[in-house]
């Protein structure tokens, strides 16, 4: 059944099967073959795509491309952030310093 089907479509990028009852073996069914063979019978037919090595070598080298591309940036971007946390590390010290208060020279005594 696959090998009559196959051969009547392979290597062709589209193929239009007539009396697809012709293709089935009913003998493996327990319902009759009359009820399933009829002209209204609908039926689902799954092919599989076979790709040719080059095709199947450049997506995957594509794919690769991608996934480096897609990691380069998610560590350019954590690389940024903890710049950028560093930075407002720094300034919130250099304003600590500028902002002279009198807590900065207060001592507490307890008193007994």
């Amino acid at each position: 059944m696959k090998q009559q089907l196959r051969s009547s479509c392979q290597d062709k990028a589209s193929c239009s099967v007539g009396n697809l009852a012709w293709y089935v073996d009913f003998s493996d069914f327990a319902f009759n073959k009359a009820q399933c063979a009829g002209v209204q019978t609908q039926m689902f037919v799954q092919a599989a795509c076979v790709l040719s090595q080059e095709t199947q070598t450049t997506r995957r080298l594509s794919g690769l491309g991608c996934a480096c591309v897609v990691v380069f940036m998610c560590l350019s971007i954590l690389n940024y952030m903890d710049y950028i946390k560093k930075i407002q590390e720094n300034k919130y010290i250099e304003w600590d310093l500028k902002t002279i208060t009198s807590g900065d020279y207060t001592i507490e005594f307890t008193i007994e």
